[in-house]
């Protein structure tokens, strides 16, 4: 039997070896690079494909089955195909697209570019990233050095270590003429891909070599729970007569299904047919259909529906017969989101609403969630909000014109609402794409057009684009896709956070986590850029922000440092509750005026760095423990102002003398160059600084600084140098009589190494540290009551050549710990690990038996700690159940 069983398994292996042979591989092709001259072939591989299988050649943007390619061969089982770039249109880029069996379905397709034939290198000699947070804004500036006087088209792409990112459109194009410096401003609230840590900056003509330049990581998005998506869609154009709609159409719904496949809906903002008649209509049905597209779909009028098909009420009723809209203008609910769509009244291209609908958005707008988002549609743009509408510019596209301010003034209560328009076709790449409201307006945003593109001077252009929204629980994501070409358009990555208003009295936080204490370092936790308070309306409100766990610390050894900023017309405290006793920390922090009536600190635009010793803090003497320690019950974060005004707080620690506190003296928004004449630059990614000179002479970089450290607590000066050529490190300090500078070859390198180089620093990599306290005896200088205010940091290079300097800083300690703007906060760590009875830092069988014999009354009484500790369900009570539950959680983490 055992035999027979082997042999019927055998033939079964047998019958199935036929089968596997035969499985198809999927149709591929392939080109040996993506760069070509006009004078070259290019020479594609194709693979697995059929009879009648063919490859084209289209211009990028230009999507199979509304246009003819420009050249085409068919390609059958495998082999290769050549193509003469001279057979093309020029230079530009290019798709090549694999399809199936003289149809128009792409099996498979590869981008490239032609270049304009000539040889020159016009890379650009130096570019530098300025990137600021303000109010939930991202401002990101690229100032570029060109290499030529001559007109040059430049494009900004993100790139990762030298690495275009090529899943993503430029950021942006332009031409620009002339050898000077030029500064380029990208979109407002734009935000960095995670896979990115760079821009690139490219010229186009030639064959130029492309710079890339660092770009901060507080430009990338933090993580917070997602709570849905959905996508916008907007002048589909679906008709008879412009066949190449359809296919754009089918590209945008087949990416939507491939990038967002759990999406909650898609919304289509008006225009979806080309004539608001039966055949059209039905087009679209039959094309939504054949694309298997199966999640929730909401449709808004446009003027193509309402203008061409017959009267006003004959359009208006296709419609809604048509796409089971429950009106002309309704609202739906998402994830606890409103959205709301608009409709035009009247056939025109305007967009005119009527009294009656703009009622129904003010009450609909006022039943919203003021903590969710609220998104509101409608074909035609509002004058001077999004491209095509800035009449600034000569722009004409904003619509509704007799009701366009009464709606903006209605969504102006509502910081939490997103207008999206359609209409004016205009490329998400084109200026001012989006709007934002700055928490204390509406944000708008520009849907663009899966039929076709225009520019900025009404040029048509080829291309399929659309959004993809994802709301989470902290921010609201919009990212723009270019359909035709499977890639995101870098332009319109747009991270808007959600904000909620702080009225008068209204408590921010008495939430324990959102602080984080290590025994050491009590932090407050930052959400996106920093802990802000601001305010909405033209009142004196105020907000609080509390953490509410006892601290105990010893007084002597402990102190607090605080990085903050307000606004001039701002006020704000901190105070510490200790026993009965009260103290406010305004009278600490220097650099800020100090209103002694009202006890607050006056703001005075400035960011103060500084720390306050904890000893010297006016307690109650009967607030103290018996053994000299502190404790401190409550913390509080106390901020007012006038309309907007805002107080940020970047970091408040509480700091253990113990521990390795450093201040960062590099900070990217006071980097300036100090040798202009020079031909050189600088580079900064969030405490790296790079400096590179390409002249023979002397090159420094200073970056000016007004911050004020106690030199006997943060006493080291730290710092990490990889340099080319011989360079030095000097420090401008303030003392008690005049300004000093110290420099690392000058007054310190004799400790570390007799070889200087006529003044300088051998070039090297070096990681040291020097007693910075100890340099203020120099000539008999000291600091002012122990207080120096450090004034400049200045970094030169003898020669040509570059040096790397990593997070430049002040410590109390040899253990470095980098303070940037935007960290973090770790998760908090309770004072007492849960189950540590006997306070060996583990959690073992020892202590579930200390438990258990309390429990059965063999044990002394438990100190509160241990109390705290023994209480592993935390029930209030110690029980065999406590004892269980640890030896539990001993069993799965052995």
């Amino acid at each position: 039997m055992k035999l027979l069983r082997i042999l019927l398994a055998l033939a079964l292996l047998c019958t199935m070896i036929p089968f596997a042979a035969v499985t198809a591989a999927s149709p591929t092709m392939s080109i040996s690079k993506t760069v070509y001259d006009p004078s070259q072939t290019i020479t594609v591989s194709y693979s697995g494909t059929n009879t009648n299988d063919w490859i084209g050649i289209y211009p990028y943007g230009v999507y199979p089955g509304g246009y003819d390619p420009i050249v085409r061969e068919y390609a059958v089982g495998s082999g290769t195909v050549t193509f003469m770039v001279s057979s093309l249109s020029g230079a530009g880029d290019y798709r090549l697209f694999l399809c199936d069996n003289n149809g128009y379905k792409v099996l498979d397709s590869i981008a490239f570019t032609v270049r304009d034939g000539e040889s020159t290198d016009y890379g650009v000699i130096s570019a530098t990233v300025q990137a600021s947070i303000k109010n939930g804004r991202s401002d990101i500036d690229v100032t570029v050095t060109p290499s030529s006087s001559a007109s040059l088209t430049y494009r900004f792409y993100w790139a990762n270590n030298g690495v275009r990112l090529t899943d993503y459109l430029p950021i942006k194009e332009l031409t620009h003429s002339g050898s000077e410096t030029f500064t380029v401003s990208l979109n407002d609230c734009l935000f960095m891909p995670d896979s990115a840590n760079s821009i690139e900056v490219a010229v186009v003509n030639g064959t130029s070599s492309s710079y890339f330049v660092a770009a901060p990581d507080k430009l990338k998005v933090p993580s917070s729970k997602l709570l849905f998506e959905f996508q916008v869609l907007s002048d589909l154009h679906i008709s008879l007569e412009h066949k190449a709609h359809i296919p754009n159409f089918k590209a945008a719904m087949q990416d939507i299904l491939k990038n967002s496949p759990n999406s909650n809906g898609i919304v289509f903002v008006g225009d979806s047919v080309d004539k608001g008649t039966q055949e059209h209509y039905e087009l679209l049905l039959k094309t939504i259909a054949e694309t298997g597209a199966k999640m929730p779909m909401y449709f808004g009028l446009g003027n193509h529906e309402l203008v061409y098909g017959g009267t006003y009420e004959e359009v208006v009723a296709r419609f809604l017969e048509n796409l089971k809209m429950p009106g002309q203008y309704y609202t739906f609910d998402i994830g606890g989101s409103r959205f709301i769509m608009m409709s035009p009244e009247e056939q025109s291209t305007l967009g005119a609403v009527s009294e009656a609908q703009l009622n129904w958005l003010e009450s609909q707008m006022a039943l919203t969630d003021p903590d969710m988002p609220v998104f509101v549609f409608l074909h035609q743009q509002l004058k001077d909000t999004v491209s095509g509408s800035v009449s600034s510019l000569g722009q004409t596209g904003g619509g509704v014109p007799n009701q366009a301010a009464r709606i903006r003034s209605i969504l102006k209560n509502y910081p939490n609402a997103i207008y999206f328009s359609g209409h004016t076709h205009r490329a998400l790449e084109m200026l001012q794409p989006f709007l934002y409201g700055e928490g204390v307006d509406a944000s708008f945003m520009n849907t663009a057009s899966t039929a076709y593109l225009r520019s900025d001077a009404k040029e048509d252009l080829k291309g399929s684009q659309g959004l993809f929204v994802e709301v989470y629980e902290d921010y609201i994501l919009i990212k723009g896709r270019e359909f035709t070409q499977s890639k995101w358009s870098a332009a319109t990555q747009i991270k808007i956070p959600r904000k909620v208003n702080a009225g008068e009295g209204e408590l921010v936080s008495n939430v324990a986590s959102d602080w984080a204490y290590d025994n050491t370092v009590m932090q407050v936790a930052t959400t996106d850029y920093a802990t802000t308070f601001y305010n909405t309306d033209g009142t004196w409100p105020y907000a609080d922000y509390i953490y509410d766990a006892p601290i105990t610390v010893d007084p002597d050894c402990t102190t607090l440092y605080i990085d903050m900023m307000m606004d001039t017309n701002a006020c704000a405290n901190i105070y510490l509750y200790a026993g009965r006793s009260i103290a406010s920390l305004a009278a600490y922090i220097p650099k800020m005026s100090y209103d002694a009536s009202s006890g607050d600190l006056i703001g005075n635009g400035k960011r103060v760095r500084t720390t306050v010793d904890l000893s010297q803090i006016a307690f109650d003497p009967a607030c103290y423990n018996e053994d000299g320690t502190l404790t401190i019950k409550r913390t509080r974060v106390y901020a007012s102002g006038e309309a907007y005004a805002k107080t940020t707080i970047y970091d408040f620690s509480l700091v253990n003398a113990s521990s390795d506190k450093t201040v960062s003296l590099m900070n990217s928004d006071t980097l300036t160059v100090d040798t202009a004449e020079k031909t050189g630059g600088y580079t900064y990614d969030n405490g790296t600084l790079t400096v590179t000179s390409t002249d023979s002479g002397k090159y420094s970089v200073s970056f000016v600084l007004d911050e004020t450290y106690d030199v006997s607590f943060l006493k080291n000066w730290v710092f990490d140098v990889n340099a080319t050529v011989p360079f030095d490190i000097t420090i401008t300090a303030s003392t008690s009589k005049d300004d000093i500078t110290f420099g690392l070859a000058r007054d310190f390198w004799p400790s570390l190494c007799e070889a200087k180089v006529n003044g300088y620093l051998p070039s090297g990599t070096y990681q040291t540290s020097v007693d910075l306290y100890s340099c203020y005896t120099f000539n008999d200088l000291v600091p002012s009551g122990s207080k120096s205010m450090i004034k400049r940091v200045t970094i030169t290079l003898s020669e040509a050549g570059s040096i790397t300097v990593n997070g430049l800083q002040i410590s109390s300690g040899n253990t470095v710990q980098t303070l940037k703007d935007g960290m973090y906060a770790t998760a908090v760590t309770p004072l007492v690990q849960i189950g540590d009875v006997n306070g060996d830092n583990t959690v073992s069988t020892i202590d579930a038996r200390i438990i258990l014999s309390y429990v059965v009354g063999v044990a002394t009484d438990f100190t509160d700690a241990q109390m705290q500790a023994a209480d592993f369900d935390k029930d209030g009570t110690i029980s065999t159940t406590d004892v269980r539950k640890l030896l539990q959680d001993v069993v799965s983490k052995s």
